[in-house]
């Protein structure tokens, strides 16, 4: 009887390490992570998107872009969509670079919002694809926002993209704010 429970005491101990020894994250990578976790929630609630995934890049000692991706499930106007990437690139730019511990893991520190990839996959209410003239997906990355649209008779690659550089895209948001 001692027997079988010193292996299950040994068994549970064995477990217990192994599940606390698995996340074999760097420091650098668990704060990224929890600061992009922390922006997609606030995005999430602000725009009503759905956060599907992140990206990372840079090499193994510094961060150089970080990105976010969303789904929205109701068809935005080339204004709206802009209006959320604009949002969306400034709000993780701030959190990153108001996260003191992670400076030494940026380059460049500060992050600029040419660091930033952001992308938002719009689709109609019920999930449905969207075609041209919609946009189906909103980018912002290396410093250009980009609108891209499909046609159902080109199952790859877009049918338009139109592209803006993002400071072009910052004022025309903030001209529209403005009165």
């Amino acid at each position: 009887m001692k027997k079988k429970i010193f292996i299950w005491i040994c068994f549970f101990c064995c477990l217990l390490l192994f599940i606390m020894g698995c996340d074999n994250r760097t420091e650098s990578e668990k704060l990224a992570r929890r600061a992009m976790h922390k922006t997609a929630v606030i995005l999430e609630k602000r725009h009503q998107m759905k956060f599907i995934g992140w990206s990372e890049g840079g090499d193994e000692h510094y961060y150089n872009n970080v990105g976010l991706n969303f789904q929205v499930f109701r068809v935005l106007s080339k204004e709206e969509g802009r209006i959320m990437l604009i949002d969306g690139v400034e709000e993780l730019v701030k959190e990153f670079n108001a996260t003191p511990e992670l400076q030494p893991f940026l380059n460049p520190a500060p992050f600029m919002p040419s660091n930033v990839k952001m992308h938002i996959y719009d689709y109609q209410p019920d999930g449905g694809k969207l075609y041209y003239p919609n946009i189906v997906v909103f980018s912002a990355y290396d410093g250009k926002v980009q609108y891209s649209t499909k046609i159902p008779e080109k199952e790859f690659g877009y049918y338009t993209q139109d592209e803006e550089t993002y400071e072009e895209a910052l004022n025309i948001v903030r001209s529209q704010k403005s009165p």
